[in-house]
């Protein structure tokens, strides 16, 4: 007979030093003496829940405090806590939570449905003033409500607060205020952001409804604003110049309509630029990974970092001369000879030399020149940094050498009949058709051009990075933005 366990009625639990409990309940190693079992005794539980920094109780059912002075008693040393997805709507249970906790300087409150409030009850900024990092996503809350919250955080530096269906940063209170004044409507925006927000430093606002540049531009005035993430959003568009964003060096804008090249540009002006995430834009449609990423590296002369992958030296400098070959085919006349001055040898110019060699540019002139400038605004230096570079099939004539459109790949094959051949290291055409380059490595790895499939891992990938498929016999490699330094992957399909 099989043996029936009697199953308890599940018992909802809602004070909060339960559940701490029932999550971080403590044990310790158990040993055997003398037939006697040692350890786990209260007193030790109690200690190690005491030690608790980071707490984490998503979902778990919390609606209040408990006891007074419960929490303070058992696991007053929490220094992150994550209360994500709880039955609370109001502040009042938070506060009590919060104010046993007085070592704690991260909230985590998404998903919770906190009620609008008129004014900041008496503690409020007593209780959660220390507080460094907020995360309020997925709330509904609005805006102005966060920037009256945020007024008793003066040192917030991490805010979260996305799907909040966020329209605008302007906040209705500095509009009201300006035309009280009479003053600047913009300039008094910025300075309520500063008054309530001057430490914050990341800011997420992903997945909300901003749908134009101009309701995020009152977050220019921040001081110290380094990281800010608006994926998800309805940006169609950037300005060709910013101001502001000083300190700005991270912006991911995934997932955001932009279709113009004038955009990307414009980010090229954020002066402390260097990380981007720039990934699902309509700009790129029917672009391969390489090619995108190689025209944006190129368009962006301050990043260090594109879509959490690093900008190597030899990657910037193959996708500008790329970047400028491509443009060459566009000019409306050919460039004269001795228009664009030698760069001095040592490897790159400093900012002052290549000033300098800008100002030496004897470029032609004319509407049509004029507005080339405008549509490519890097044009000028990189031809200070590179010196003219030519389509492929330029000619003799052409200043850009045979070699400058070689590039150096290292290629080998997974295929069973390769597999004790060593990587070979080829100089080949910018301009090789796919079909050309199956052919050689058939000859190469002896595997049959209609059962090969290339790939191509750029220079730097990570391990765990997906190659790309370079699946169009007809297109050339720098069609696919291949470049220097990167690796050609012979695979043979399965005959079965």
């Amino acid at each position: 007979k099989t043996r029936e366990m009697a199953v308890e009625p599940f018992e909802a639990v809602s004070a909060f030093v339960a559940q701490v409990e029932k999550k971080y309940a403590y044990v310790t190693d158990t040993a055997y003496t003398d037939g006697g079992l040692v350890g786990a005794d209260r007193a030790g539980r109690e200690q190690a829940l005491h030690r608790l920094e980071r707490v984490f109780l998503p979902d778990a059912g919390v609606t209040g405090a408990g006891e007074h002075g419960a929490i303070a008693a058992a696991c007053g040393a929490i220094e992150e806590l994550d209360l994500e997805g709880n039955p609370i709507s109001e502040w009042q249970p938070l506060l009590d939570i919060a104010v046993q906790l007085p070592r704690l300087h991260w909230l985590g409150l998404n998903r919770l449905p906190l009620q609008p409030l008129d004014a900041l009850p008496d503690t409020f900024g007593a209780t959660l003033g220390g507080l460094r990092t907020l995360c309020l996503s997925r709330t509904g809350m609005a805006w102005e409500q966060l920037l009256l919250i945020a007024s008793a955080m003066p040192h917030l530096a991490e805010l979260h607060f996305c799907a909040n269906g966020v329209v605008s940063l302007e906040p209705a209170s500095a509009r009201g205020a300006a035309e009280a004044e009479g003053g600047e409507e913009g300039r008094a925006v910025g300075n309520l952001l500063c008054e309530r927000l001057p430490a914050l430093r990341t800011l997420w606002l992903e997945d909300n409804h901003l749908a134009s540049w101009e309701g995020v531009a009152p977050l220019a005035s921040l001081p110290h604003l380094e990281a800010l993430n608006l994926s998800g959003n309805r940006i169609a568009s950037l300005p060709r110049a910013h101001s502001g964003f000083r300190s700005l060096r991270r912006l991911l804008l995934r997932s955001n309509p932009i279709s113009d090249w004038a955009s990307i540009d414009g980010l090229d002006s954020l002066p402390a630029l260097s990380d981007a995430a720039l990934r699902d834009l309509p700009l790129f449609g029917g672009m391969s990974a390489s090619s995108q990423r190689r025209l944006v590296i190129a368009r962006m002369g301050s990043l260090a970092t594109l879509n959490g992958s690093e900008v190597r030296r030899r990657e910037r400098e193959d996708a500008e001369r790329f970047y400028l070959r491509s443009l060459s085919e566009s000019y409306p006349e050919p460039l004269p000879e001795g228009s664009v001055p030698h760069a001095p040898p040592g490897g790159a110019p400093s900012p002052e030399q290549l000033e300098q060699l800008m100002r030496r540019l004897q470029l032609p002139e004319g509407e049509a020149w004029s507005a080339f400038g405008e549509e490519h605004p890097r044009w000028r230096a990189l031809l200070c940094l590179h010196g003219v570079q030519r389509a492929a099939g330029g000619g003799a004539a052409a200043s850009g050498t045979l070699s400058a459109e070689l590039i150096e790949l290292t290629l080998r094959s997974t295929a069973a009949a390769a597999g004790h051949l060593p990587p070979l290291t080829r100089r080949l055409p910018s301009s090789l058709p796919v079909k050309s380059l199956k052919a050689m490595a058939g000859a190469l790895f002896k595997v049959e051009p209609a059962r090969q499939v290339v790939l191509y891992s750029r220079p730097g990938a990570h391990k765990n990075d997906i190659p790309e498929s370079l699946d169009d016999e007809l297109k050339r490699l720098c069609d696919y933005g291949v470049i220097g330094g990167g690796e050609i992957i012979i695979e043979e399909e399965d005959g079965s």
